[in-house]
């Protein structure tokens, strides 16, 4: 979709012409009236601090890695301190991430998990727990925004500053050229007005309210409080710290938790020539080719015209003219039911009414999202690719250089964003090009879902290190686990991923110009998620063919079983970079926010809460009968349960799982229909706690789970009504089933025809071979080294909330109240 100036009304052509100019004067009063500036509270520390990040670093893997020689620049810390690190339970990335910045626990950061339970209209169903997604009626108003590209002064304020501002400059541009004032004045007058009806124009372009990915951790980072207190700070990729504010003289790019350039959670889009499995309509032009996938993603059918092949890329959703269209709508019903509405009047009212439900009807149902056209031109051994007018050449097994798409709503509000492609097959077995997701352009960022604060950061980033990604879970996981790419692709992802983020890393670390500074790298974890079957032989799902399958990674040939000691040594290399750019009295903290193991074993956490006596299946679904004549074979089919609802019965139900091993209680005055009073909660967690760490796995007799967190005993906070009751960790190599993290169960049929519970414990099957959520905190520890030494618990791992305290005592800052844990005191 494009904007068509046709649509403008006729004055604005002219009106445009000194649009820019009145905009300029605008933005100049809007400065003017806002802008403040923070003065430095604290002194320059002796020395600086610079803490790396490793997502999923696992202190076993780097221990024993380093014992054998193969990581000397890890190794060079154990002169410091080289220690594990516990994470929160659960060890999830957001909640973790979220701890460690701000050095307060989940309860108190808004942030449970990937997914917490939402009680809608009473029943349990999943919902996220990282981000909240603000649409429609319920999107974020303009005035609330973090960053507009003009003032947000309402549209007579607009018409009369605009006014204002065009008659002065045009009265200033007459009488400069010594146009006589006669002449002037009533020419600058009406340009004035034309001014004036431009500016309202502009204010018109910009909706009341916006689609937002929202950030529930609102509380500050380590950085933040640095920032307070006069000191730089410099952060990149960080998790669950987008969509906040910061102090002046922090800058920040986001990483966990920044969506798409479709509002989106990675969609990323296959385009084939081959026939597929119709799964579910796909949104958008391409709406009667394309199909959704099992997580995030589109297979789109293509069919090549000779050598040509035409389809689009689907964008974002255009909530400009649907917010236009709804409120036209609401203005001619309110008209419509005036009292001094007559017979004739009503008549044009409901024509008009009708002609703007029809062309919402289209918006919403023909072609709710903004595309582009997408074109292939095959050749003999390559194909030229075109996107939004961009063409480029790809060869068999060749990724594209970055792609910069728009999608433009009207002269003010588009979304810019980059994509890449790769050319999977020319003709043979079919065509397919794969299409990564859509990340927001950073150097072009939306105004509403900036990806840094300021928001210009990520455009100086840009300008210096050119196009990068944006998505805050960077790397092709999601099309891995749904078996539509493969190894070598999500393995060229990962090389991808890493040096773009090297890139940007060593170009702020480089600078200098910071006292505090953070960099955090994504991709230890992507790889041990999705590898970890090929690199452990005792997981069920290990294939030893694929497992030795020869790919390139960083300029070398490997088997896909080393991919992860692989990326190991690509860290180490990154951390060498750092060390040799320290300076002597700086604080170097090299920290993870979580391990990592195998998930060989998935449990379906709700058959094990029935099988303890805590949860009751629907005796009217375990009791159905077959239809006629159609006999069922006893567990012939295996099926997920899918929302609570459709299988539970809550008036024999004390306790159900929804989420990563999180359980919650069937709560008299919270649940819909809960049996559990309040004051028998103590007793009952405690009860669940017993059973649960006494739980056997009925193959062998090995216990199921090695702990368990009651979270109240664990943590206080505001937020702790985001929180499961309760808390399972899974003994090693187990982990919560797929189908329990969304709620649901394993159902297969019996030979009367209803159902009951499936096998309790399954192999994980699933290319999402390692894991470190739903389990025993003690099995997945982290990292926790530094180049100086510190006086470390004596009982326990360090902690993640300890990571925060520890930077602002190094700084000479005192702790805030808010946070939870005391900081660790250097050895001197």
């Amino acid at each position: 979709m494009r904007f068509a100036p046709s649509a403008l009304p006729s004055w604005s052509a002219l009106a445009a012409l000194l649009l820019p100019a009145v905009v300029l004067v605008l933005l100049a009063v809007g400065s003017a009236s806002t802008a403040t500036a923070a003065a430095p509270q604290g002194g320059k520390p002796v020395g600086r601090v610079v803490v790396v990040g490793f997502d999923g670093g696992d202190f076993a893997t780097v221990s024993a890695m380093s014992e054998r020689g193969e990581l000397p620049n890890f190794a060079r810390l154990k002169q410091g301190t080289f220690e594990p690190l516990e994470s929160t339970q659960p060890a999830e990335s957001p909640t973790a991430w979220a701890s460690l910045n701000t050095g307060q626990n989940p309860s108190k950061t808004g942030v449970p998990g990937f997914v917490q339970r939402e009680l809608s209209g009473g029943l349990p169903s999943p919902y996220f727990g990282h981000i909240e997604m603000l649409e429609g009626a319920n999107g974020r108003p303009l005035a609330e925004l973090h960053s507009t590209p003009i003032p947000t002064w309402d549209r007579r304020t607009y018409l009369i500053l605009g006014a204002i501002a065009s008659f002065l400059l045009a009265a200033a541009l007459l009488l400069a050229l010594r146009v006589k004032f006669l002449v002037t004045v009533p020419v600058a007058l009406v340009l004035g007005v034309l001014g004036g009806i431009g500016a309202q124009t502009a204010r018109d372009w910009l909706p009341e309210r916006y689609p937002v990915t929202a950030n529930p951790n609102q509380q500050p980072g380590f950085w933040d409080a640095a920032g307070e207190q006069g000191l730089r700070a410099v952060v990149l990729n960080a998790a669950q710290a987008f969509d906040q504010r910061h102090p002046e003289n922090v800058r920040l790019l986001a990483g966990l938790g920044v969506p798409d350039a479709r509002g989106g959670l990675g969609d990323w889009f296959v385009y084939t020539s081959t026939d597929y499995r119709v799964l579910e309509p796909a949104d958008g032009a391409a709406g009667k080719q394309g199909t959704r996938t099992a997580t995030a993603g589109y297979e789109i059918q293509v069919t090549p015209r000779g050598d040509r092949i035409e389809s689009r890329v689907i964008g974002p959703k255009d909530f400009w003219r649907e917010g236009q269209l709804h409120a036209q709508i609401e203005a001619l019903k309110k008209e419509l039911d005036g009292p001094d509405v007559g017979y004739q009047a009503s008549l044009k009212i409901n024509e008009q009414l009708m002609a703007l439900e029809v062309e919402l009807e289209k918006l919403l149902e023909l072609s709710p999202r903004l595309d582009v056209p997408l074109v292939v031109e095959l050749r003999d051994e390559s194909a030229l690719v075109t996107i939004d007018g961009t063409t480029q050449e790809l060869r068999e097994g060749e990724w594209s250089d970055w792609f910069r798409v728009e999608f433009p709503m009207n002269p003010l509000l588009s979304v810019h964003a980059l994509t890449r492609a790769k050319l999977v097959s020319l003709r043979e077995p079919h065509f397919e090009l794969f299409l990564s997701r859509l990340d927001l352009d950073p150097a072009k960022p939306a105004f509403w879902q900036p990806v840094s604060a300021p928001i210009e950061f990520s455009k100086a980033l840009a300008a210096a290190c050119g196009p990068y990604e944006t998505y805050g879970w960077s790397t092709l996981t999601m099309p891995f686990k749904d078996k539509k790419i493969s190894a070598q692709t999500l393995l060229e992802d990962v090389e991808f991923t890493l040096e773009w983020r090297e890139s940007l890393v060593m170009h702020a670390f480089d600078r200098g110009d910071w006292d505090v500074f953070m960099g955090v790298f994504s991709t230890t974890d992507r790889t041990q998620h999705m590898t970890y079957a090929m690199h452990d032989p005792g997981h069920p799902a290990h294939d030893p063919a694929k497992a030795n399958e020869l790919v390139q990674f960083f300029g070398e040939e490997i088997a896909v079983k080393d991919a992860i000691p692989s990326i190991y040594r690509q860290a180490d290399r990154v951390l060498g970079r750092i060390l040799d750019g320290l300076q002597p009295n700086d604080l170097l903290l090299v920290v993870s926010d979580h391990g990592f193991q195998s998930f060989r074993w998935q449990v379906d956490v709700n058959q094990l809460l029935a099988n303890l006596g805590f949860l009751a299946l629907d005796p009217e679904l375990a009791a159905a009968k077959p239809p006629a004549g159609q006999p069922v074979e006893a567990g012939r089919s295996s099926r997920h349960g899918g929302l609570l609802s459709s299988y539970v019965d809550w008036s024999k139900t004390r306790a159900y799982s929804l989420g990563m091993g999180a359980v919650y209680l069937n709560q008299i005055g919270r649940e819909g229909q809960g049996i559990v009073p309040p004051e028998a909660r103590q007793a009952l967690l405690e009860e669940l706690r017993a059973a649960l760490l006494a739980a056997k796995d009925p193959r062998t007799g090995d216990n199921l789970v090695s702990q368990v967190v009651i979270t109240t005993e664990d943590r206080t906070g505001p937020h702790g009504d985001r929180e499961p009751d309760l808390m399972i960790g899974f003994a090693s190599h187990f982990g919560p089933a797929w189908t329990s993290r969304g709620g649901g169960t394993w159902l297969v049929d019996t030979a009367a025809g209803g159902v009951e519970f499936g096998p309790l414990v399954q192999p994980n099957d699933s290319p999402w071979s390692g894991d470190h959520v739903g389990v025993d905190t003690r099995n997945v520890l982290g990292l926790f080294l530094s180049n100086q030494r510190f006086e470390l618990p004596a009982d326990r791992p360090v902690h993640v909330l300890e990571v925060a305290p520890t930077v602002l005592d190094f700084l000479g800052i005192e702790r805030p109240a808010a946070l939870d844990r005391a900081p660790l005191r250097r050895i001197q």
